[in-house]
């Protein structure tokens, strides 16, 4: 489990739950798991060409935006 993060609240053991995850595709093809949500697992740093920006950051920003232009009189809505 990365350092930080905290299970959903009631959830117990052996029981399931949703979270974003970020993964990298290595040249062997293999996945590999970096961060479940905004925490990095151990060994993955958020440097130079180490792991793309947050998930969850970056879909904020987003709709952040969209929210502004379309508030804002701006278009570009969807």
């Amino acid at each position: 489990m990365p350092k930080g993060f905290t299970l959903p609240e009631g959830t117990g053991t052996g029981e399931q739950f949703d979270e974003m995850a970020t993964f990298r595709v290595k040249p062997n093809g293999n996945l590999c798991l970096v961060a479940v949500g905004d925490h990095k697992l151990p060994g993955y740093q958020s440097g130079k060409g180490e792991m793309a920006p947050e998930p969850m950051k970056e879909m904020g920003n987003k709709a952040a935006s969209r929210y502004g232009e379309m508030m804002g009189g701006g278009g570009g809505g969807y």
